[in-house]
Parts: C-alpha cells; sequence; structure tokens
C-alpha cells in the first residue's frame, strides 16, 4: 500500500545560498504522496557554512502550513576522507549510510536523492508516481528499481546569464511548457 512507503528524500548541499536550499526543501514537503517523507540534508563540513543555521531554517519551514510535513528531519556533516572530493558523489553516499543506519526496517523505503541545485517538475506527481510503482511490484525485485525522475538543472544564475544551451536544455525538459 502507498500509505506503507517510506520517502527518504536525501537533499545535497555544500556551499550554494541558503534559499536555493529552502526553495527545494520546501517544493520537496509541498509534494504530495500517502506515505511519510523524511527529509535528510546532506552537507559538506569543509563547504556548508552554518549548517545548524541551515537546519533550523528548514524546522521553521516544515511547522509553516502547506505541503505535507515531514515526518523527520535529519542531517549528515560530511567530512571528506581521503582521496575524497567535495561533491554530489560523496554526499550522496554518506546519506545513504545515514539512511541505512536510521531505518530499521528499509524494506518499503525508497532513497531519493535530490542536489540543491535541482528545480522538481512543475506536475509536483513525483513522489505519487513512485508510490504507483512501487507497490505495482513484488517486493523481491523492489531493490533493483532505480526510479529516474524529470527534473530540471538550474544554475545560480539569472536567465539572462545562462548560454543558449542551458536555456534550450532547461526549457525542454519543463513540463510547464
Amino acid at each position: 500500500q502507498p500509505s506503507e512507503v517510506t520517502h527518504c528524500l536525501g537533499l545535497l548541499v555544500a556551499n550554494e545560498p541558503e534559499e536555493q536550499l529552502l526553495k527545494l526543501a520546501a517544493d520537496l514537503k509541498a509534494l504530495p504522496c500517502q506515505g511519510k517523507k523524511v527529509l535528510i540534508v546532506g552537507m559538506e563540513k569543509k563547504a556548508t557554512k552554518e549548517p545548524e543555521a541551515k537546519m533550523a531554517a528548514i524546522q521553521r519551514l516544515n511547522e509553516q502550513p502547506g505541503g505535507k510535513p515531514f515526518n523527520e528531519i535529519l542531517y549528515t556533516l560530511h567530512e571528506l576522507r581521503d582521496e575524497e572530493i567535495i561533491g554530489t558523489g560523496s554526499n550522496h553516499y554518506e546519506v545513504q549510510v545515514a539512511a541505512e543506519r536510521h531505518f530499521e526496517d528499509a524494506s518499503n523505503v525508497i532513497l531519493s536523492k535530490f542536489d540543491v541545485n535541482m528545480q522538481l517538475d512543475c506536475d509536483r506527481k513525483l513522489l505519487q508516481e513512485i508510490e504507483a510503482v512501487w507497490c505495482s511490484v513484488d517486493r523481491e525485485t523492489r531493490f533493483s528499481i532505480t526510479f529516474m525522475p524529470n527534473i530540471i538543472w538550474c544554475a545560480n544564475v539569472p536567465d539572462l546569464e545562462r548560454t543558449n544551451i542551458e536555456k534550450i536544455v532547461s526549457f525542454g525538459m519543463s513540463s510547464s511548457t
């Protein structure tokens, strides 16, 4: 049943502005679903300024009306290991490990990764679509499912400063057109 699903939403941030983090967190909160939503904010220790302030801002956002609040909000503070580089890969791994340790029974947990510089598709059906597919597949084969949502990458610059190819790609991926 979709109500038995837990969406573990890994939101990865390094040195991006807090406004960008809060925008995507608000967009994730606004996504309707029947299951639970657990947000894990993955931050980079060397690059993320004031991680406690960012977490407090997300907690305040979660308490505001509108959308389906996160059932839990967790965070990781990734410290680089030998030969690792700051970026999505190492930060994503840190979030995966935290999720594995957090959930006693992960059989109905779906981990989705969101880089802070992503924009969600405008139809807001992402989690509902994931639930529908998840619940249509038998439990034994769920471990092999990979969801590839339609997202829009965005640079932290106004459209006037983007290259033509960036504009074309973003426009082509938008479902609002």
